[in-house]
């Protein structure tokens, strides 16, 4: 269980990375955290209900157990890793229209299906795509890879895209 932190105003960077956690992530959390907040390494299962991730500009939630839906980026987010889950979701058709700018994107090895979303070319500085290790079983949207885009790594290694 996360240590019940509501009472603080504002925390600018949370790191519980690497510790014995589990349960779900409290829905407090996403008010008094305000930029960072890591809780890799831990046995994380979900979010609490209704939750609204708000003000972040990097959240590491790598190697817990999570699953359902994956969170949606924020406007003011540019990191988002979510490597190592049970995520099994599709990814949402809309997911490059929350964000303008989002330097890494991450859900390697998880169980995500269906589509790459054409929405990603909406986003105007996408730098690293790492979704390896999925069950994704579609093709790779040819917008990635116009000139002008700025995608330095895309990973999708270890799928079913055609």
């Amino acid at each position: 269980m996360i240590p019940n932190l509501k009472n603080c105003l504002f925390i600018e960077k949370l790191d519980l990375s690497d510790n014995q956690i589990s349960g779900e992530i409290p829905n407090w959390i996403w008010e008094v955290v305000q930029y960072n907040l890591n809780l890799s390494h831990n046995s994380l299962v979900g979010f609490q209900e209704t939750y609204s991730i708000l003000n972040l500009e990097l959240l590491d939630l790598h190697s817990n157990r999570l699953q359902g839906k994956i969170p949606l980026p924020l406007p003011e987010a540019v990191i988002f890793d979510y490597l190592s889950n049970n995520l099994s979701s599709s990814i949402p058709d809309d997911i490059g229209n929350f964000t303008p700018v989002m330097y890494v994107f991450s859900v390697s090895n998880n169980k995500l299906t269906c589509v790459i979303p054409e929405s990603l070319c909406n986003v105007t500085w996408l730098l690293v795509l790492d979704w390896s290790i999925n069950n994704l079983s579609c093709r790779i949207p040819t917008c990635l890879f116009e000139v002008g885009n700025l995608l330095d790594v895309l990973n999708v290694r270890r799928n079913r895209l055609y």
